[in-house]
């Protein structure tokens, strides 16, 4: 079971490309000498080497995988840029994994607002729950979706307390501060905040925002000729290391342990270094053309509940213009109780259909937050094979099924969710 919960542990944590701090010597570049020119040969290095070692895993040599390892490419350049580049721990900017950077097998129904910050220094962040039905906020040390660090100390929704209006504050320092309150250390390195979305309406979002404490007006400095150089070293091992832990993540932890189309037990992962009451299931697709996988899920105490589909590149497949994800509030129940989804490549009809984007193999995620206690066996999902043609036989009340023009009603609601989420 260690060994198990150590396997899903990077996608439990959700969501998160590692990074190094800007004084750690970035292995692309240590041999490169310490100025700006070099520096920048190092990233052009380290983006040409992470093409070539993509271009060398078993997920490439399947053709419907290789352009989605050019976008995780990009996306790992995009986020490491901001991360590396962009951010600044004195005077901080959350960023956010959205429809640019699908990475970790990011969940379609969060936002997720990340920030370094530095170890044991005090900071603020505020904002309103909005639309947002729960949040949560953590911190890092270190990588540890790469074994390298931990959970430095975890809010869950449960405990933060917030206006009337929905507005909150929650102080981060080592000292404890009234109100809401994470104690944090010396290795301390960032910050994450998830805004967790089961109903996906076109409501006012929720809205985020982080400062250092005592930072608020003092002026920047510029950035020197070295910290710019350290910040383009930083980016350069960033982009390498994002763009080959997840693949290489996919690879041994999922597809060579997962039987295709069949799912994993539930895991309580607070006791990993989870999210504090979250259950996950997991799995793999491999689906020919006139088949589908119907996975039967049940309702559970859970405060959200979702399943999503992820390429091999552990990216999300679309979302916004596409349903690779549902949770049980956009669900259809059958008549027996149970949500049947169906993951396949072109429209069964079925009401809980899971489109793979015409991708032949992917990951499969189920997220249980808010759960209080266990999740009885009963309640665990299942996953079974079928053809097409039998869904009827295999669903019950599949005879309630959608036409194409509430498929294009679904998509347009989705899409403008996604645009009113953020702000784009």
């Amino acid at each position: 079971m260690r060994k198990y919960l150590n396997y899903v542990l990077p996608c439990m944590l959700l969501t998160l490309a590692p990074w190094a701090l800007a004084e750690g010597a970035v292995e692309a570049g240590k041999n490169v000498a310490p100025d700006l020119h070099g520096a920048l040969d190092a990233l052009v290095d380290s983006i040409k080497q992470s093409e070539t070692e993509l271009r060398a895993m078993p997920a490439y040599q399947l053709p419907d995988q290789q352009v989605g390892a050019y976008q995780h490419i990009v996306s790992s350049i995009i986020k490491s840029l901001e991360e590396s580049v962009v951010q600044d721990p004195d005077y901080p900017l959350f960023r956010n994994i959205d429809y640019r950077i699908r990475e970790g097998g990011d969940n379609a129904d969060q936002s997720y607002f990340m920030a370094r910050i530095r170890g044991g220094a005090d900071y603020r962040i505020w904002g309103r729950i909005g639309s947002a039905q729960r949040i949560a906020v953590q911190l890092y040390k270190g990588e540890p979706w790469t074994g390298k660090g931990g959970v430095g100390g975890y809010l869950d929704f449960e405990n933060i307390k917030f206006g009337a209006d929905g507005s909150f504050e929650i102080f981060i320092s080592a000292r404890q501060h009234e109100g809401n309150w994470i104690k944090t250390s010396g290795d301390v390195t960032s910050v994450i905040v998830r805004q967790i979305y089961p109903q996906w309406s076109a409501d006012y979002p929720g809205e985020i925002h982080i400062d250092r404490v005592g930072f608020e007006g003092k002026r920047k400095p510029q950035v020197s000729r070295e910290q710019m150089t350290a910040q383009l070293l930083d980016a350069a091992r960033n982009v390498h290391t994002t763009a080959t832990v997840w693949p290489n993540f996919v690879q041994h932890k999922y597809r060579d342990v997962h039987t295709p189309n069949t799912l994993s037990g539930l895991i309580d992962t607070s006791g990993s270094g989870g999210l504090s009451g979250r259950w996950m299931a997991s799995g793999t697709f491999d689906l020919g053309d006139d088949e589908a996988l119907v996975i039967k899920t049940w309702p559970t105490q859970a405060k959200y509940q979702g399943i999503q589909l992820c390429d091999l590149w552990f990216s999300s497949l679309e979302y916004g213009n596409g349903t690779s994800s549902l949770t049980t509030l956009q669900s259809v129940r059958a008549p027996d109780g149970a949500y049947y989804y169906v993951v396949a490549k072109t429209d069964p009809g079925a009401a809980n259909w899971l489109d793979t984007m015409g991708t032949a193999q992917g990951v499969i995620l189920l997220r249980y937050d808010g759960v209080q206690g266990d999740i009885s066996k009963e309640k665990w999902p299942s996953a079974r094979k079928v053809a097409l043609k039998d869904l009827p036989a295999v669903i019950p009340g599949f005879e309630q099924a959608v036409t194409a023009d509430d498929r294009f009603r679904v998509l347009a609601e989705r899409r403008k969710h996604i645009q009113v989420r953020t702000n784009r």
